[in-house]
């Protein structure tokens, strides 16, 4: 059985409707001209006969340039319990009811739901290295006289994002979109994700600490593979690393930090 539950027929329609009920809070992905934005929203009761979601966005002011065009997908992401819950839908159109931006989506085929433990931050287990090579995107040879690959070492990875350690002269963009590549397994094929740039930060040993987050995974059906292989990379290290912890570590370990 999949790490990831598929949601469809009444499963689907049951959640989305007790979303919509609820006014559940959703994060709000779109690929656009200019590079993905993420923005936030809430589900807001659909008074149509038509079966759609309408998502409210009343806490960010888009401007009307920046809005998805028709049958752009966008990808929806909202958590019910210890569950997160995700969807790709075509966007329909937006209006503008009492000063919040109504979304208008199709909807969707299938809902991709995954445990929230998948998204607590997991370090590769002792005496294993891996590799991480990442790239702005669309990058050509000569950036500005920078490297375009730029390299790093894992250090802790979840389904939705991973921190990576790399030398402090390496040149970076906050809030950019990168495109990260390395392989969890030695021998197993490269994970090729799409992320922004969340966090840089200097450690010691003359080293920065970047964190990546992971973005689109929900609006393809390549995504959703994608997903799927994080999920069980997440589960292979948690499973070797409470294999190689004394049972005094295991008393003492605090809880994971759980990825934005």
């Amino acid at each position: 059985m999949g790490r990831i539950q598929q949601l469809v027929g009444q499963q689907r329609d049951q959640l989305l409707r007790d979303a919509e009920r609820r006014k559940l809070h959703v994060t709000i992905t779109h690929r656009g001209d200019a590079g993905w934005s993420i923005f936030k929203g809430c589900f807001k009761s659909d008074s149509s006969t038509a079966q759609s979601p309408t998502l409210c966005i009343c806490d960010i002011q888009k401007k009307p340039e920046e809005w998805p065009t028709e049958n752009d997908v966008v990808g929806i992401a909202f958590r019910v319990g210890h569950k997160k819950c995700m969807f790709g839908a075509q966007f329909r159109r937006v209006e503008s009811v009492s000063g919040n931006h109504l979304l208008s989506l199709s909807w969707p085929e299938t809902i991709q739901q995954l445990q929230r433990r998948a998204y607590e931050r997991v370090s590769p287990p002792p005496g294993v290295v891996v590799s991480v090579r990442f790239r702005p995107e669309n990058s050509s040879k000569e950036d500005s006289g920078r490297p375009v690959m730029r390299h790093g070492q894992l250090e802790n990875l979840s389904a939705g994002g991973v921190q990576v350690s790399v030398s402090n002269r390496t040149e970076v963009d906050h809030d950019s979109t990168y495109q990260v590549v390395f392989a969890p397994k030695s021998g197993s094929p490269s994970l090729v994700l799409e992320t922004i740039l969340k966090h840089c930060e200097e450690v010691e040993n003359d080293r920065l600490l970047l964190g990546f987050q992971f973005i689109g995974l929900e609006t393809t059906p390549n995504g959703h593979d994608l997903l799927e292989r994080l999920a069980h990379a997440v589960a292979s290290f948690k499973r070797m690393n409470q294999r190689d912890e004394s049972p005094a570590q295991s008393k003492s370990r605090k809880s994971p930090i759980r990825s934005a």
